[in-house]
């Protein structure tokens, strides 16, 4: 009787008291295990599963996060997908919580993620992007190329280079329009991005168009002059517009820095031998030998290259 004044007393605390407890039960049960791979004393995963069990959802979200971040994506799966069963509103929860389903196998539900993160929408280009490469992943790609094509519209700032793949699929199944009109607003959002201008070079490069193929090279080089491929590729262009002179140069200048890049070494041979200077021909193969990366193959190659222009093989190695 005593017990049950006291409690008629207390009233509404009591009841708050149980509801209390077992709704930090339950949040508690939403807390994934902690990988073998994570550290059991992590003062950081501490914190979150702290402000989880206190039934705050965004800390499952970080959590979600941490364990993406460090490789632990079974738990991480499993922290998004809690996640959504809370609070489904999210567009960028569901495609996080896809990818790793389609990492996973799980092509079926996260077929599903995918359209409940378009259907609650994304705002800027890089989640279309996402959007995109996941849909491509999973065999779907008209709706793939929707995604890319929104991604460009959005002037996304994500790198260009992750346009590619939308450009990249267009022009392997055939829409070379299509992958035209991306290019294009892609190009017109980020001029002087080095990845398009490099595609576009190597584009007028393939149909021998070098003239307007060496302008781009010439740009990237000036925007990215660490980047080797872009050097290579201008000074490619000079040798075929007859500027041998400016080829050599700019290969040598990178070889001061880096004197056993063998493609460079490569470019400089090649080009000895292609206007029949056998002592400059001769120099460049020597250094190519004393290089583990310079393939049989390729001396293979020059050897029945250089036995055609000058009439006799090359010296042998010393």
């Amino acid at each position: 009787m005593v017990v049950a004044l006291l409690l008629m007393g207390l009233g509404g605390g009591v009841t708050y008291w149980a509801l209390s407890a077992k709704l930090k039960r339950e949040w508690a049960a939403l807390i994934p295990a902690r990988p073998t791979s994570v550290g059991a004393d992590d003062v950081r995963l501490g914190a979150l599963e702290a402000r989880i069990r206190s039934g705050e959802v965004l800390a499952l979200a970080e959590l979600a996060q941490v364990y993406e971040a460090v490789g632990a994506f079974e738990a991480a799966r499993q922290a998004w997908e809690t996640v959504l069963a809370i609070n489904p509103q999210r567009a960028e929860w569901w495609l996080r919580a896809a990818e790793l389903q389609a990492a996973a196998g799980e092509s079926r539900v996260a077929k599903q993620g995918l359209e409940q993160a378009r259907k609650l929408g994304l705002s800027d280009g890089e989640g279309h992007w996402r959007l995109g490469q996941l849909a491509e992943r999973l065999g779907d790609q008209v709706e793939a190329q929707a995604d890319y094509a929104r991604a460009v519209e959005a002037r996304s700032s994500a790198p260009p280079a992750r346009l590619f793949g939308g450009l990249t699929m267009y022009r392997n199944i055939g829409g070379e329009a299509a992958a035209r009109r991306v290019f294009a607003q892609a190009l017109a959002a980020n001029p002087d991005a080095p990845e398009l201008l490099m595609d576009r070079a190597q584009r007028f490069r393939d149909r021998g168009n070098w003239r307007q193929a060496v302008t781009d090279f010439e740009r990237v080089m000036a925007l990215r002059p660490d980047l080797a491929g872009a050097r290579y590729a201008t000074a490619q262009a000079y040798f075929q517009l007859g500027r041998r002179a400016e080829g050599e140069a700019l290969l040598q200048e990178w070889l001061a820095g880096t004197p056993d890049d063998v493609v460079a070494l490569m470019l400089l041979c090649v080009e000895a031998l292609a206007e029949g200077d056998q002592a400059a021909t001769n120099g460049w193969l020597v250094r190519l030998r004393q290089l583990p990366e310079f393939e049989p193959a390729d001396e293979a190659r020059l050897r029945s290259a250089y036995e055609q222009q000058f009439g006799e093989p090359p010296p042998a190695s010393p």
